[in-house]
């Protein structure tokens, strides 16, 4: 419980106690209690920062070994979705963003490609301090919903700890390339 909560929840309670001793005494309830918070107390009013558009493509390359007993005939779905995320530290104020795209691969025997590009141009308060995590999934499904999932969050790509990496320069192009099992 925070300060203003443990603050209004004692002023809340006493307010109680004082109306129910006076009803019991046959006494009228007493006005409404204004309290100020003390000095301490009060918060500030909250910076704000001067937010920054950040625009590229993010790209990811996704080579998949088909292992399984996946016919020809059905179709390879890859979904790609990073998300940034951070937060600015002089001001707490905090920035997330998740794109999401996806394409059909394109098969050759036992071997299937896909690439999908997402443009994107967010706003920006912490973007010196901002974290993209890359997501993806592949789907093979046939049309009765039996099918194979393979895909990984925040997929370590030998950049940050947890795969995630700092937000690329401003109209930058970034090419992430994975190899799975399907």
């Amino acid at each position: 419980m925070n300060f203003r909560t443990a603050f209004a929840a004692g002023i809340f309670a006493a307010t109680s106690v004082l109306a129910n001793s006076a009803g019991a005494q046959g006494l009228p309830a007493p006005g409404p209690v204004i309290v100020a918070a003390p000095a301490a107390a009060r918060q500030a009013p909250t910076a704000t920062s001067t937010p920054v558009v950040q625009s590229g493509i993010l790209q990811l390359k996704v080579t998949i070994t088909i292992v399984s007993a996946i016919p020809t005939t059905t179709p390879i779905l890859c979904q790609f979705s990073p998300s940034v995320s951070g937060q600015n530290s002089t001001t707490s104020e905090m920035d997330w963003y998740q794109e999401t795209g996806s394409v059909l691969a394109t098969r050759t025997g036992n071997t299937a490609t896909c690439t999908v590009r997402i443009p994107y141009t967010w706003t920006l308060h912490a973007a010196s301090a901002d974290m993209v995590t890359p997501a993806f999934t592949v789907t093979a499904t046939d049309t009765t919903g039996v099918g194979r999932t393979s895909g990984t969050y925040g997929f370590a790509m030998g950049l940050a700890t947890n795969g995630a990496f700092p937000l690329p320069a401003n109209g930058a192009t970034t090419v992430l390339t994975r190899a799975i099992r399907l």
